[in-house]
């Protein structure tokens, strides 16, 4: 886009250039600019050649567009800045909820272990009072199968440190 610009300014430069050069003797004649308006009294400028005229237009017109592009260019980085210093904040009020969300994701893991652990130290006890009948069937149950499933858990547990034992 940039070189677009500078290719269409070049041709602009080299279009008024050639209009200069081509009617030199129509634009050197003399004009007098006035001003009249119905509350100010009239005012007239100096004599002046018409391609004066036209090249100080073109010049302030210039002028007057370079301002412009300048001030949208301040306000667009003044707008940028802006952006970024919230994006930045964001990005850390972000990182603090994930931290949070974590810690308490982890305080949740570890409450549920200790519930599970209290509920497998009472389990056992209840069954014996419940069901002593049930006791004959349990022994019939190989050792084997136990040892796994008695292990499980306990290698969860050393997993999750115990947040009451510190």
């Amino acid at each position: 886009m940039r070189y677009i610009k500078v290719l269409l300014m070049v041709l602009l430069i080299f279009l008024a250039l050639v209009f200069f050069f081509q009617n030199q003797k129509p634009l050197s004649q003399e004009m007098v600019l006035t001003l009249n308006l119905f509350f100010v009294p009239p005012m007239s400028s100096i004599s002046l050649p018409l391609y004066f005229v036209v090249a100080s237009a073109f010049v302030v017109g210039a002028v007057l567009a370079t301002c412009f592009f300048w001030w949208n260019k301040v306000t667009m980085s003044t707008r940028l800045m802006t952006s970024k210093w919230r994006v930045r904040s964001l990005e850390k009020e972000l990182l603090k909820a994930q931290k949070a969300i974590a810690t308490q994701d982890k305080r949740e893991a570890l409450i549920r272990a200790k519930a599970a652990r209290e509920e497998k130290k009472d389990a056992p006890a209840i069954e014996a009072v419940a069901a002593p009948a049930e006791a004959p069937r349990q022994a019939a149950q190989p050792a084997a199968a136990a040892a796994p499933a008695a292990a499980a858990p306990m290698a969860a547990e050393e997993l999750v440190p115990d947040p009451d034992n510190r």
